[in-house]
Parts: C-alpha cells; sequence; structure tokens
C-alpha cells in the first residue's frame, strides 16, 4: 500500500499555513492602496476589506487566493465581538484611521465565500468603476445613473447568486447547480 499525499491535502496545508501567517502580520494597514486615475483627476487609493472577527475556513481561502492573485486585503475588527450593528462602524473607523478621501473606492468583501481569481480582472473591475461613475458629488447625479450614463458608486451585490463552491473545494459534490449562475 502506497501512501502519497493528494493535491486536497495539499491546499488544505497550505491554506492553513497561510492562514497562520495571515493571523499575525493582520494589524489593520492598509498597505493594498493602488493609485489609479479616476475620469483623469486626482488618483483615489483602493482600500480591499474585510471584516474577520476570528479565522475560519472561508477567511482562510479568501486570503490565500488573494495572495496567489497578488490583490491585497485588509483585514479587520479580528479577535472582535462580530455584531451586524458594528460591521459598517468598523470598516468606518478603519477608513478614518486612513484618511479616506470621498474620492477613494472602498471594495467591501464577505469573509467567508469571497475567492479572488485572478489580478487582471481585479484591476479592469476597479478601472470600469472608475470610468463609469461620477468622480466627485458635484458631478453626481441620479439621473444619470438612471439612463445608464454612470453606474451607482455604491454597489451592494455584482453577481447573481454566484459563489464560491465551498464544499466542491474539498471533495467532489454532485451538486453542481449554483455553478452556473457564475458565468
Amino acid at each position: 500500500m502506497k501512501f502519497g499525499i493528494s493535491r486536497a491535502l495539499i491546499l488544505l496545508l497550505l491554506s492553513h499555513l497561510v492562514c497562520v501567517r495571515a493571523l499575525f502580520l493582520q494589524d489593520e494597514e492598509a498597505n493594498n492602496t493602488t493609485n489609479v486615475t479616476h475620469n483623469g483627476t486626482k488618483k483615489p487609493r483602493v482600500f480591499v476589506v474585510v471584516v474577520q472577527t476570528h479565522a475560519t475556513q472561508g477567511w482562510c481561502r479568501l486570503i490565500l487566493s488573494a495572495k496567489l492573485s497578488n490583490v491585497e486585503i485588509v483585514t479587520i475588527a479580528m479577535g472582535g465581538l462580530y455584531s451586524h450593528v458594528k460591521r459598517p462602524r468598523w470598516v468606518l473607523k478603519f477608513l478614518e484611521k486612513q484618511n479616506a478621501s470621498d474620492e477613494d473606492i472602498v471594495i467591501h468583501l464577505d469573509g467567508s465565500d469571497i475567492i479572488v481569481s485572478d489580478r487582471e480582472k481585479y484591476e479592469n473591475a476597479v478601472e470600469y468603476f472608475m470610468q463609469n461613475t461620477a468622480e466627485n458629488e458635484e458631478k453626481f447625479s441620479g439621473e444619470d445613473i438612471v439612463k445608464e450614463k454612470h453606474i451607482s458608486p455604491i454597489m451592494f451585490m455584482t453577481t447573481s447568486e454566484c459563489y464560491a463552491p465551498q464544499l466542491d473545494l474539498l471533495m467532489n459534490s454532485d451538486h453542481k447547480e449554483h455553478v452556473q449562475r457564475c458565468y
């Protein structure tokens, strides 16, 4: 009988190591700010933020996938007592600490069911958002959004019920209905 290490086990081990390392490195410092031109004006910073009060498999997967995709994510509230009411406060406190301006872009992720798959797609999405939103409050127009000249400066969900198939990452499953929603 041969004993071999499967790819899934190696991935789980790697994920665990990255997760443990990330726990020690999470200091709520935003080293992930990206400077890109917003409609030819000031260069806003891009903050990719996740609120996570403790390490979970989903959060570890997010951190690992972000590292592999070269997208830096700031985890805030690690060790805190979670509540839905506190979540926006933690984000606002973080942004105040970073001296964020109204022109900066915040990408707020859920820490349990998101994976980052491609740096180029991430950059393209940020660029698309910046080219299609009003660059400041003076240029914002609800009418332009209705006429689809601009997109809303606040987005709550960008996909229709697409989620990372957590179970499929660990073992083969016959339930693949959700995968079709992601394309």
